[in-house]
């Protein structure tokens, strides 16, 4: 009987190990690549300090406890935890910023100190996340996010699934002004 119960113990603790393995090659699979350990955790609830509406000309800015604030912050969180891809050495130009600025749509969020999202793409640590929702980056017809860390645009830009909920948004704000 106890010949059994060894057995039995010996391929439950085989079985575990084998387990553990494969759980930690699929971690690594996603943490080394992404240089991100937690790059499976989609959550993500950074609060800027200033979020910034841009339409044609007219920049909008918002800050905590504004109505405007409270309404864009978590459709912008929530929309960048699950991107649909991610495009590397893209930089955004100084001229399609200041276009976006000057004769477009965009959300500009500025952070305080530097944060990241976690996701399954590489996508560095930032102080300035930069979302067109039209204009010159439409040849794409992808929804891109920028990310920029110390006043310089990084090269990493995340595709996200959709910017409807953002442009909805950014609408009403610029609607109630």
């Amino acid at each position: 009987m106890k010949n059994r119960q060894f057995q039995w113990v010996s391929v439950f603790e085989a079985l575990m190990a084998f387990a553990l393995v494969i759980g930690l090659a699929i971690w690594s699979g996603g943490a080394y690549p992404n240089r991100d350990p937690l790059w499976f955790y989609e959550k993500f609830d950074a609060q800027p300090y200033k979020i910034t509406v841009y339409s044609n000309g007219t920049a909008v800015d918002l800050y905590r406890g504004d109505a405007g604030y409270e309404r864009m912050l978590p459709v912008i969180n929530s929309s960048v935890v699950k991107p649909a891809g991610f495009l590397e050495s893209f930089y955004p130009s100084d001229s399609s910023l200041d276009s976006y600025r000057n004769s477009g749509v965009a959300v500009e969020l500025a952070y305080q100190s530097p944060v990241k999202i976690h996701t399954k793409f590489f996508f560095p640590q930032f102080d300035h996340l930069f979302v067109p929702l039209d204009g010159t980056y439409n040849y794409l017809n992808e929804a891109v996010l920028f990310r920029a860390l110390n006043g310089k645009w990084g090269g990493t830009a995340l595709i996200l699934s959709s910017t409807s909920e953002i442009r909805a948004a950014a609408d009403a704000i610029l609607e109630s002004q």
